[in-house]
Formats: structure tokens, sequence, C-alpha cells
């Protein structure tokens, strides 16, 4: 329920209706930006997946879209393509503003172009073990690289430069494997494993991420 209320920011604008997300069920974020649309009574656009985002996009014609980085690099070079300006409504619709992200970091040169053509950008930074930890609009140049900022419900800290965090999102513990979970679990914190910090503004960032917990955004500018 913690991290449903924690996308509210996402959804509660009133002529944001429409909402896709083309990763599955199974994955915490596409589970919970389904659910998250119907408790903030909106539309849960259901696509045949990343493959075909584009042509589900056209077909669905959402206000927001839910997508990993990759699918906005191909987007941009979509609108970046002379050839696509007369039919780029085919594949997108025509009530697209809102893109949020997660997964990774999102390329400079892409992001620009996404909000040089008015969307509104939306980061957010999790994992399986505790979901939607950080989430922001990515408004200025001074943030491109931050993977948002620190969701209300959660207590969260950097330790020697590793982000530790807990919460009511947070998982009871990995299925029968109490070994792992010692590992990863301090005194009620979880360890990501990720380096980082958080600037004067509140924003998170990466220097480094754990190729065994979580999913985050990366600075590479800075690795």
């Amino acid at each position: 329920a913690c991290a449903v209320e924690n996308f509210g920011e996402q959804y509660g604008a009133d002529d944001i209706t429409r909402i896709m997300t083309p990763l599955p069920f199974y994955h915490v974020v596409g589970l919970l930006h389904h659910v998250s649309a119907l408790v903030y009574n909106k539309t849960s656009c259901i696509g045949r997946g990343i493959k075909y985002v584009f042509l589900d996009m056209g077909a669905l014609n959402p206000h927001m879209l839910n997508v990993v980085p990759m699918v906005l690099e191909s987007f941009a070079k979509m609108l970046r393509n002379p050839r696509m300006n007369q039919s780029i409504q085919k594949y997108i619709g025509t009530n697209l503003k809102v893109i949020s992200f997660a997964g990774a970091a999102l390329k400079e040169p892409v992001l620009r172009c996404l909000l040089d053509q008015g969307f509104i950008m939306m980061v957010n930074y999790g994992m399986t073990e505790i979901p939607v930890a950080t989430l922001a609009v990515i408004e200025c140049e001074k943030h491109f690289r931050s993977a948002g900022k620190f969701t209300k419900n959660l207590q969260c800290r950097f330790d020697n430069g590793e982000l530790v965090m807990k919460g009511p999102t947070m998982m009871k513990g990995y299925y029968r494997d109490t070994a792992e979970m010692q590992k990863v679990v301090e005194d009620g914190w979880i360890h990501t494993g990720d380096l980082g910090y958080m600037d004067e503004d509140g924003f998170i960032y990466f220097v480094q991420t754990s190729s065994s917990v979580g999913s985050s955004g990366i600075d590479d500018q800075r690795l």
C-alpha cells in the first residue's frame, strides 16, 4: 500500500487518465504501476510488451508511459528522424504528456531530446527488495544524472557512501534463504550495495551500483 501511495505524485493529475506500462506483471515495477493506476482510478493500458511498445502506444493513446531507458533511446531516434515528423502520432498517439523511467540512467542527449519535445520526465529508483525508493520530476540540467528524491515513507542514509534504507515497503525476506537475508539486512536496514550521495536539493546520485542487489541509475561520468 505504501509503494502504491508513493506513485500518487505521478498519478494524481486529473489530465492523466490513461497509463501505459509495457513491463511484465512479474516485474515489481510493472505490477506496482498497474495496481497504482487502478487505485487512482486511471485506465491501465496493457500492450503486448516492449517489442511492440510504439505500435501499442499508437493504438492505446496513453497520457503517461512507464518504461526502461532502452525504449526511450529508440523513441529519441524516432523523434530526431525528419521522415517521422508526419507519422509520429501513429506510433505514440496524441495524448502522451508524461514519461517515467527506471532501471538505469538515461543518457543525457536522450533526456534532453525528450524534454525539448515538451514531455514531463520522471525518474524513480528502487529494487525488488524495496521498490519505489526515490521519485522526482527532472526539470533542469543540474539534475539530469539524478535518480530522484527519497520517497516520504522511507528512512534512508549513506553509510560510508553506501545507500542503506528501511521502511514499510521493504521485503520481509528472501524465500527460504535466511543466510542471504542476513547478508543484505542488518539491524533492520537493507544494504543496497549502491554507492552515491545526496546534493543540497535532496536529489540522489549514484557513482557505482551493485550487480546483485537492486536496479538503479548510474552516473557514468563519475565512475
